[in-house]
């Protein structure tokens, strides 16, 4: 929780709602697999602490072959943790980058308002 406050005094609206949110009693239930973030980010990083063009022009390469499936994977561990966690009757809200794809993923009996694409 401590993020969720620290973050929304930094005035991001999407932290302020969580915040709203579990002040009534939401419940945050974190969704990312830490392994596959991690691998991520350590490919990214590759990128940025390259001493060379050579090296860097590598890392970059490491990461293009990777990034698809690392997404495709956090993508399918995502909808595996919501279709495991939420109960009938209960709401979601899943805040998330838009080049995810984890609507896909979800069972069938989860309705989903997608607020980015509602016209």
């Amino acid at each position: 929780m401590k993020i969720v406050h620290i973050t929304a005094k930094l005035g991001s609206q999407n932290y302020r709602l969580i915040e709203k949110l579990v002040e009534n009693n939401a419940e945050i239930i974190a969704t990312e697999n830490p392994e596959l973030l991690i691998e991520e980010r350590n490919l990214l990083m590759d990128i940025y602490n390259s001493s060379t063009p050579e090296e860097k022009e590598k890392a970059k390469q490491r990461y293009e072959v990777r990034k698809k499936t690392l997404l495709q994977e956090r993508d399918e561990y995502i909808a595996s943790g919501i279709n495991n966690t939420l109960q009938i009757g209960e709401t979601g809200i899943l805040f998330i980058g838009a080049e995810h794809n984890v609507i896909t993923g979800l069972a069938q009996d989860i309705e989903v308002i997608d607020l980015v694409k509602k016209e």
